[in-house]
């Protein structure tokens, strides 16, 4: 009798602790929770509790990204994931600065199948897989994500890390036989210059009669923003950012034949 009465009591305990776990897991299929990279300071999805089988087996994640960025500058990242015999994937990123502190913007260039969260607290973003991206029933290697990371606006960031956690799960439904990797991408700043696009004295990737009147208001107007990229800015090459160089670039844009902005040839340029 009171073994009938404990069992009694405890199947809806574990009804409700198979539910609770399952609608754990479809969540993570849906996304994974923010802070599950491996950057300093956060967890993976590889501990005891959750997936298990952290960096284990053949499988791996990688992440590619340019060797090195400059200011301003937009890169397009990506990240691979494979395990032999798995059919389900998912993933989550975030950068950092040497300071582990986020820098940047992660732009999504595939909403179907990526999406962006953001912790309150330590502001940091993450870019991670959408339930459509986890490519269900792809056996073997997935098809892969890609996203955008946009550069600060000024010069002197410095190296940036971007960290990668990868799912590599069998689609059971659980989470018990999936495996998850970690790896971490390393991008140096290219401080020789930041000129990306001559001229473009407000950072707004292409050169018009804005770029000029942002460098009048710069030079006159107290309390106008520096350019972003003053390289940019010194449209004449000459070595400084002044009247001139809207000048020219007006010219540029009004006058044909007039030459193009040119980079300067000793950088990076500091605005005062």
């Amino acid at each position: 009798m009171r073994q009938s009465v404990r069992l009694s009591i405890l199947a809806p305990i574990l009804i409700l602790a198979i539910g609770q776990l399952s609608v754990f897991v479809m969540a993570n299929s849906a996304g994974p929770i923010d802070k599950t990279t491996g950057a300093p300071g956060e967890t993976t999805c590889g501990d005891a509790i959750c997936h298990g089988n952290l960096n284990v087996g053949s499988g791996s994640v990688t992440i590619t990204a340019p060797a090195s960025y400059t200011a301003g500058q937009t890169l397009t990242i990506s990240v691979n994931l494979s395990n032999i015999g798995q059919s389900r994937w998912g993933f989550e990123a975030t950068v950092l600065d040497g300071s582990n502190n986020p820098v940047g913007n992660m732009l999504v260039t595939d909403p179907t199948r990526t999406q962006i969260s953001m912790d309150i607290l330590t502001q940091r973003e993450y870019i991670k897989h959408t339930l459509t991206g986890t490519d269900s029933a792809t056996l073997h290697t997935a098809p892969g994500w890609s996203f955008d990371w946009k550069a600060p606006a000024t010069l002197g960031g410095g190296p940036v890390t971007f960290y990668v956690a990868g799912n590599a799960a069998n689609g059971n439904g659980f989470s018990t036989g999936d495996s998850i990797y970690t790896t971490s991408a390393l991008v140096t700043e290219n401080t020789a210059s930041c000129c990306v696009t001559p001229g473009d004295a407000d950072n707004g990737g292409d050169v018009n009669i804005g770029d000029a009147i942002f460098i009048v208001k710069y030079a006159f107007v107290e309390g106008s923003p520096k350019p972003p990229c003053c390289d940019q800015a010194d449209a004449d090459g000459g070595g400084d950012v002044n009247i001139g160089d809207a000048i020219y670039i007006v010219k540029f844009a009004f006058i044909e034949g007039s030459p193009a902005p040119l980079c300067p040839a000793a950088g990076p340029l500091v605005c005062l």
